[in-house]
């Protein structure tokens, strides 16, 4: 007796949900494809930036407990083949080597101006305070502000490219979505997909209307100091995160021209790095985005489960039901529909490599994938229902819910 049988009606109830599914991938990847073919691309042969004067710029990169990336970070930062550049980095009250790695390099850099401990502000957390303190200590004739972080690596000719690509199109805001080298397992299968929805949300052709989300990437955001200081940046919301989309949120919702721009060249970082913090970051976010409201957490399980977890296995377990015995359309279709699903997801994986390192396999792994995220997700719930605090870098946060101020960080 095979393994549906008795239920055919079960089956054919269950085909219009994997009709559903299959739609979604599709739309998903095409979607995809279509906009990073549309997206501005940063290269370094591109001759943009080579001609004619540019305007003043000062890169701001605040680090916290950054030792094992500042250097490279740094020296890329110095590096930057652009004239009279200004280069703050802010040693954002680290406890590790950050600070000392960092004066050595000043004295060899002399571009790099080190700023060590600013006064934290109540109710501000501890990126949004370094990048406003810096913000301040930058001369008024400076017309654009680069705003980073203290592990990306760029390429020498990034700042030229962006801020000529700013300054043609007119824009009062742009944001990069760097390459991702990710290190490990957990990084391609959890972060990859996650990382290729900033493509998927950048619509260009409606990017300043109001029917568009702003994307704010904190590894690269190039904003007009005018701007910034008019809008309050981030004095507009001190305590909150995501700092970086609040950030693009308050200038767009001043009216400013925002852009978007990709490259697979010239910028680059590992977000995180290892399963244990991949974890520990993608917990605190998902409680932060769902306000520990466990509808919300369950809510966002789904989609692992439903769009990656389930179409793989869910498929060969029909196929055995069909070699076993025999062929029924009700479940036939569903095990087509699943497999065809599955696919999909592997087709769209696979496109992340424009923005990621992942080894070719990877794609194939969509089932653990799903399990990998929807586990994050139920520690998230577990985490929410205790109301356990929230860790990085050696600071806690107080969560929006028990905290006089959104975000509020203590020391």
């Amino acid at each position: 007796m095979g393994l549906m049988p008795a239920w055919p009606w079960a089956a054919w109830m269950a085909a219009p949900f994997w009709a559903i599914c299959l739609l979604t991938c599709l739309a998903t990847r095409r979607a995809f494809a279509r906009h990073i073919r549309r997206l501005h691309r940063l290269t370094p042969d591109s001759r943009d930036g080579e001609e004619g004067p540019l305007p003043p710029v000062a890169i701001i990169a605040p680090a916290r407990n950054e030792e094992e990336a500042i250097e490279g970070a740094a020296r890329s930062l110095a590096a930057q083949d652009y004239p009279g550049t200004e280069i703050f980095v802010i040693d954002d009250h680290s406890t590790d080597d950050t600070g000392a790695i960092l004066d050595r390099l000043a004295r060899e850099l002399p571009r790099l101006r080190v700023i060590h401990d600013p006064p934290l502000q109540e109710g501000w957390l501890g990126k949004a305070n370094a990048v406003w303190h810096a913000v301040h200590q930058t001369g008024p004739n400076v017309t654009w502000l680069c705003l980073t972080d203290a592990d990306i690596w760029f390429h020498p000719k990034t700042l030229r490219r962006a801020v000529a690509y700013a300054e043609r199109m007119g824009f009062d805001f742009l944001t990069c979505v760097p390459r991702l080298d990710h290190g490990s397992w957990a990084e391609e299968l959890v972060i990859s997909r996650s990382w290729g929805g900033l493509i998927i949300e950048s619509d260009m052709e409606r990017f300043n209307t109001s029917l568009v989300q702003p994307i704010g990437v904190g590894a690269f955001i190039l904003v007009k100091r005018a701007v910034y200081l008019a809008s309050g940046g981030h004095a507009a919301r001190p305590g909150e995160q995501p700092e970086d989309y609040l950030l693009a949120k308050t200038i767009k919702d001043q009216g400013a021209r925002m852009g978007l721009a990709w490259t697979s060249e010239m910028i680059r970082l590992r977000l995180y790095r290892g399963w244990k913090q991949v974890l520990r970051v993608l917990v605190r976010k998902n409680r932060i985005n769902t306000n520990d409201n466990p509808v919300k957490i369950l809510g966002q399980a789904l989609l692992p489960i439903l769009g990656y977890l389930v179409p793989g296995p869910f498929a060969l377990i029909m196929g055995i039901e069909l070699a076993l015995f025999g062929w029924r359309w009700g479940i036939g279709i569903c095990c087509l529909l699943a497999a065809w699903t599955y696919f999909e997801t592997v087709r769209l994986l696979a496109l992340h490599r424009e923005l990621c390192r992942m080894r070719r396999v990877t794609p194939w792994l969509t089932p653990l994938m799903g399990l990998l995220r929807a586990g994050i997700e139920m520690i998230t719930l577990f985490h929410a229902l205790l109301d356990r605090p929230m860790e990085w870098r050696g600071r806690v946060f107080v969560h929006a819910s028990a905290a006089q101020k959104p975000g509020l960080e203590k020391q």
